[in-house]
């Protein structure tokens, strides 16, 4: 199926060419998500798309994602997405507290404190970098959840 998608949909297609926008064909075995991602896909569509849906994660399941994965750019990624208010450090604490495997919720936690160190890098209200006390108790509070509020 992802050749499939790569092949119609992806980078430098008819698809892409028309539509200015184009898919990575992957799967869940693609990518380490959180519990229920598939209860919070997001479903988008535009005139433009000629009646074509697609449905793509959420913010915060993706900088879940991201983090799993750790390399460099997906941990910049996710500051990104913190700097620019797409995902709730909140949110996004709540996910990985409902991580039920120790060792990647060790990780995932190492590697959203960086995210978040980054993010906060230059803050002008002075802000040290490190995880608040609000993101701490939303992994506490999701440790154990399978479906964290977001």
């Amino acid at each position: 199926m992802a050749d499939l998608i790569d092949g119609n949909l992806g980078e430098i297609t008819p698809f892409h060419q028309t539509f200015h926008v184009y898919a990575h064909g992957v799967g869940p075995e693609s990518a380490t998500l959180p519990p229920d991602w598939e209860s919070r896909l997001r479903k988008a569509a535009t005139p433009a798309m000629n009646g074509a849906v697609v449905y793509g994660l959420a913010p915060e399941d993706l900088a879940y994602a991201k983090l799993a994965a750790g390399r460099e750019k997906d941990i910049d990624f996710v500051r990104g997405m913190i700097q620019h208010g797409i995902v709730s450090q909140v949110s996004v604490g709540r996910l990985i507290g409902s991580c039920s495997d120790p060792q990647l919720q060790t990780k995932l936690i190492e590697r959203f404190t960086i995210a978040v160190g980054l993010a906060q890098i230059g803050d002008k209200h002075g802000k040290k970098p490190g995880l608040s006390n609000p993101v701490r108790r939303a992994i506490n509070e999701g440790r154990g959840k399978g479906n964290p509020e977001r």
